[in-house]
């Protein structure tokens, strides 16, 4: 499948994205881990690691969520793959589309508000690292900008199905009971080994 220009660009920024929240992760572990470690055996304690990771834990979630909505792994009631038609779920994606696109924008806009608010008061996060409140709000708008486009892309042309997606809806349905077989009253469904 080809892509035009603005459609790969989009790809790989939230395919970096995906990348960023994996490593952020990734580093987050260790430190946790190395921050564990090196108290039970004396060596004393990193002071700064818990502040690091308090402020990387939602880094990598507004970082990650416009990558794995693109992706199509984001969290959905897998039943109702099971139980509706496939013009069903389209119908109930391009609605679920539209409200995220709507709470997504809205966020968007009260965390640039807050920003603006943060940095016309000056505010400072005093703990073991000293900065500016605003940073901590910056991938808010970020993210959720980033989630408001990719709801929008949704409900515009469909979810698609992205590259290296592992969810397809023949994953899906093999899991699904066949529609039929299953309407049938037990006693007319035919028993495995039997025929």
């Amino acid at each position: 499948m080809a892509f035009s220009l603005p459609m790969r660009l989009y790809r790989l920024l939230l395919n970096a994205c995906g990348i960023a929240a994996g490593l952020m992760v990734a580093v987050m572990t260790f430190l946790v881990g190395y921050d564990v470690i090196a108290r039970n055996l004396g060596l004393g304690n990193v002071p700064w690691v818990m502040d690091i990771t308090e402020y990387m834990l939602p880094l990598a979630t507004c970082v990650a969520a416009p990558w794995l909505l693109y992706q199509n792994m984001h969290i959905r009631l897998d039943v109702l793959n099971m139980v509706l038609s496939p013009r069903a779920l389209a119908r109930l994606d391009r609605a679920a589309s539209l409200i995220g696109l709507v709470v997504s924008a809205v966020i968007t806009w009260y965390s640039i508000l807050v920003i603006d608010d943060s940095m016309q008061s000056g505010s400072i996060v005093m703990k073991t690292i000293i900065f500016p409140e605003w940073w901590v709000y910056t991938p808010v708008p970020f993210g959720f900008g980033l989630l408001a486009i990719e709801c929008l892309r949704r409900l515009v042309s469909g979810p698609g199905e992205p590259l290296g997606t592992v969810d397809s809806a023949e994953l899906t349905a093999a899991h699904a009971p066949d529609r039929e077989e299953s309407a049938a009253p037990p006693e007319a469904r035919p028993v495995e080994g039997t025929r």
